[in-house]
């Protein structure tokens, strides 16, 4: 659909138009600012991070390789737990390991992070169509209503797994079954009630997903996840009975219900013309849990860096942004993912036709692996029911 009419013309020209203030959004917008680069950041949310969907643990390599301060993490653990079919492997470690965040805090840090570095944000501002070819991209104003143009040279897309992307990329592709649904609730809590990362695989009641347990500063976050093309009851119902099996989550007041959609396979081109995509919208995330932010934030920084090398000597050399594509395609990454992809749609297929619960088994060793190989800081202290 091609917006022209009643049209109120923006007589901005910048260089780059960064799609979504998300993390990746915003971390790509302020490495491009930095550079001396024009970047416009536009974000549909009046504030950025209103609507995100995100349980919001990650390992702590995550807030090291962005820089985050200690006041943006909800909570620094040292310990997580695993809990398959009702028996519990608990790990501790001398140092944190893990932290959690409130993911519309952190999405409004990095927001005014870019800023500070000289982007410009427009929030409220939906991006309704993008022109690669005229240099241009459409919003509306979602307060107001009305349609607004704003000129770019790059657009980069970091705009989720339902990107905009996928209506201006010629052949860009997605498998929308190759992806993960959940939902999650913020229960009411103490600080001290839970100090545990944790994550619950069970058989029986979720052959092709899991259960967490991340604690907050004055919540814990508790949610699921589940392969979408696999059979199950209504996602809500299936997370209430688990929070009603537990003593430690039965009764507790909820104060947000939230769900949404998890990409499990990258795209199939990441650069177009003047167009990249990033993060979330490029399937840049770790297909086996879900987690999305090292991938994520590397994709952005390779974006921003083809862009700043694109614009060198003031002028774009379009030739140069083909580059990131290979430059992701590059990485190991880029390869975990597509390996952990396939994999999934082959416990997909066994799940589907043999009802074989491979996938609570492939998350158990590859947790265990995780810690044991990579970590090198602690071992299982405990084992039972």
């Amino acid at each position: 659909m091609r917006y022209c009419f009643d049209m109120m013309r923006s007589h901005d020209a910048y260089q780059v138009a960064v799609i979504g203030a998300g993390p990746m959004g915003s971390f790509a917008a302020e490495r491009l600012a930095r550079a001396g680069i024009r970047v416009l950041l536009l974000e549909k949310d009046p504030v950025p991070g209103t609507s995100t969907v995100c349980g919001g643990g990650m390992h702590i390599e995550v807030p090291r390789y962005v820089s985050l301060p200690d006041h943006v993490l909800e909570r620094q653990l040292r310990a997580c737990r695993l809990v398959l079919d009702g028996k519990a492997r608990d790990w501790r470690f001398a140092n944190t390991q893990y932290v959690t965040i409130k993911r519309s805090e952190l999405d409004r840090y990095m927001a005014e992070r870019a800023v500070k570095a000289g982007a410009s944000l427009r929030t409220g501002a939906l991006v309704k169509e993008v022109r690669p070819s005229d240099g241009v991209l459409v919003y509306e104003e979602t307060e107001s209503g009305a349609l607004r143009e704003a000129a770019a040279e790059v657009f980069i897309f970091a705009d989720g797994p339902n990107s905009l992307a996928f209506r201006t990329i010629p052949g860009l592709k997605q498998a929308k079954s190759v992806r993960w649904v959940g939902v999650e609730y913020d229960l009411a809590c103490r600080p001290e009630e839970f100090d545990a990362l944790e994550i619950v695989l069970d058989r029986r009641r979720l052959p092709f997903g899991y259960y967490w347990a991340f604690p907050k500063s004055d919540h814990v976050n508790v949610g699921l996840i589940r392969w979408a093309a696999a059979d199950g009851p209504p996602l809500r119902g299936q997370l209430d009975d688990f929070i009603s099996s537990r003593d430690d989550l039965r009764g507790r007041a909820v104060l947000r219900k939230l769900g949404g959609v998890i990409p499990a396979i990258t795209v199939s081109r990441f650069q177009w013309q003047n167009c990249l995509v990033v993060g979330d919208a490029a399937g840049m995330l770790n297909p086996l849990t879900g987690g999305g932010y090292i991938c994520g934030f590397l994709s952005a920084r390779l974006a921003a860096q083809t862009c700043v090398e694109a614009f060198e000597g003031g002028r774009l050399v379009p030739g140069r942004l083909r580059r990131y594509g290979r430059r992701v395609r590059c990485t190991h990454h880029f390869w975990v993912v597509r390996c952990l992809s396939a994999m999934l749609e082959a416990i997909g297929v066994l799940d589907r036709r043999f009802r074989w619960p491979l996938y609570p088994a492939v998350f158990d060793a590859y947790f265990r692996f995780m810690h044991f190989l990579l970590l090198r800081v602690a071992r299982p202290l405990s084992s039972g029911s």
